[in-house]
């Protein structure tokens, strides 16, 4: 059947993958904006829109009603592990007002978009499961503290009687990434500025797949329950050569151990921190 769903964060990321996938599902899609805003790709999807703050539960409330599903993709995602106390307080507090909008909208279900990062590490080297619990907060990690503490807030506003449907996707890779996130190394790659990198085992999603599961999840998902959404596990630096071939220029030369990329990765974000505006740091925490 066809429904309404407003996508908050429909500017973003992924946001901009759930709207096009809402859409070519044949369901009418309202994709919230901030004032400030870049809007040229949902302006390209022809799709409704609807000026929000997330720090105003009543514009929230005006741009949700009527819609049987929310797809809460608009998370907050700390660049640099700095104020971790405020930018906690800030990932939940927004979050806090999506859902307590939808309740108070009538909305009948919310799919939140999480990250696998809060999934437990396995007992043994095999893929992680959502059984494998909740993870531990690394050591300095805020972005991780950020995205534990919002989902800790879904679960309680599941435990209250919300519809909600957890995903928690992978690296995810693909389009509309205009703000270059995960994708990052891939530009990095690709114009010979990614200096370095670190060694390890990571999976990587299509964006679009992580769309269609956000599509699946609103009509067949399981109120209270986390799904990964992952694609294919593969080690970084062969991802990385993968990339630098499709592109057809060298790897980066240098492959930091883990205690050199993390003494690293604090320098970078101190000195991309300390210009105005921020700048991006060449590798991060």
């Amino acid at each position: 059947p066809r429904m309404k769903v407003a996508v908050v964060g429909g500017t973003g990321f992924i946001g901009l993958n759930l709207v096009e996938a809402f859409r070519d599902a044949g369901h009418h899609v309202v994709a919230t904006r901030r004032a400030s805003s870049n809007t040229i790709f949902l302006r390209r999807l022809k799709v409704d829109m609807a000026m929000v703050s997330l720090s105003d539960v009543d514009s929230l409330v005006a741009a949700l009603s009527g819609s049987e599903v929310v797809c809460f993709a608009a998370g907050h995602y700390p660049r640099f592990s700095i104020d971790t106390d405020a930018q906690v307080a800030r990932g939940v507090a927004e979050l806090s007002n999506v859902l307590e909008a939808a309740r108070r909208a009538g909305v009948a279900r919310v799919v939140y978009t999480g990250t696998v990062a809060t999934v437990g590490r396995p007992p043994t080297d095999r893929p992680a499961v959502e059984t494998d619990g909740t993870a531990s907060l690394p050591d300095g990690s805020t972005y991780i503290a950020v995205k534990l503490a919002m989902e800790r807030e879904v679960a309680r506003a599941a435990r209250a009687g919300l519809d909600v449907v957890s995903l928690l996707p992978t690296a995810c890779i693909g389009p509309y990434d205009h703000k270059v996130g995960t994708g990052f190394f891939v530009v990095g790659l690709a114009s010979g500025l990614l200096e370095a990198y670190v060694d390890g085992n990571i999976n990587v999603v299509d964006a679009r797949d992580v769309a269609l599961a956000h599509v699946a999840a609103a009509q067949k998902g399981r109120s209270g329950e986390r799904t990964i959404v992952g694609g294919t596990n593969v080690r970084v630096e062969e991802l990385f050569s993968r990339v630098a071939r499709r592109f057809e220029m060298p790897m980066p030369t240098r492959r930091l151990e883990p205690d050199e990329a993390l003494a690293f990765a604090i320098a970078e974000e101190a000195r991309a921190a300390a210009q105005k505006p921020p700048g991006r740091p060449k590798l991060s925490r």
